[in-house]
């Protein structure tokens, strides 16, 4: 009896494991899915951005995700995801800070992404949280977002987690297709400081691809 009772909970947990990463795959999908893929050629890229300025998307707290993991009585997942996020938040302000050097940048919030990207930048802040007022919209707009990455441009493709740089061009966020713009990092312990080494791995490999200029 009680070796079932410890199958039945060990199946449990696989469960609700499973069920928190079929949520976080399934938001995944529907992010980068019917996104076109910018036909620009790599060094005008480069170039481009360098002029321009880098947008750093953070993630939000009250997200899909996270209202889902509750809809679904997952509160102990959620409230994790919670705290996962306000690390990774952290991590991503201090890591652009100090290891990123190529262009310049500001942060913004998920929620304000399709504003960002219809060309009202009222939800820009800089590493102190303190809004840009006045913002003056550079010739090139790029948005670096941490999440599931698809260097090559395919929708289908799953690359684990890292930041990717996509360009913004009439009002449409479109993916860039060169490896370059991509840089991943492996949180293999899934703790805090796995967390803050994976994102400022991500974050110097990508300001490291963009300096060398690889054509």
């Amino acid at each position: 009896m009680l070796l079932l009772h410890r199958i039945y909970i060990s199946n449990f947990i696989k469960m609700k494991k499973h069920i928190t990463l079929f949520i976080s795959l399934l938001f995944a999908i529907s992010i980068f899915a019917q996104m076109p893929v910018s036909d620009i050629k790599k060094k005008v890229h480069f170039d481009q951005l360098k002029q321009g300025i880098l947008l750093i998307q953070l993630p939000d707290l009250e997200n899909k995700k996270i209202l889902k993991l509750r809809e679904l009585g997952q509160n102990k997942a959620a409230k994790m995801e919670e705290k996962e996020i306000i690390k990774t938040r952290e991590y991503i302000i201090k890591g652009f800070n100090e290891k990123f050097n190529f262009c310049n940048f500001y942060f913004f919030n998920a929620k304000d992404a399709k504003n960002i990207i219809s060309g009202d930048y009222q939800g820009i802040f800089d590493s102190e949280m303190t809004p840009i007022k006045n913002f003056e919209k550079p010739p090139y707009i790029y948005i670096a977002r941490h999440g599931k990455g698809n260097p090559n441009g395919e929708v289908y493709r799953y690359n684990g987690d890292g930041f990717q740089i996509r360009y913004v061009e009439n009002e449409t966020l479109q993916t860039i297709k060169y490896d370059n713009f991509f840089a991943g990092g492996i949180n293999i312990f899934n703790t805090p400081s796995s967390l803050k080494r994976s994102i400022f791995k991500s974050i110097r490999k990508l300001n490291n691809k963009l300096n060398r200029e690889i054509f």
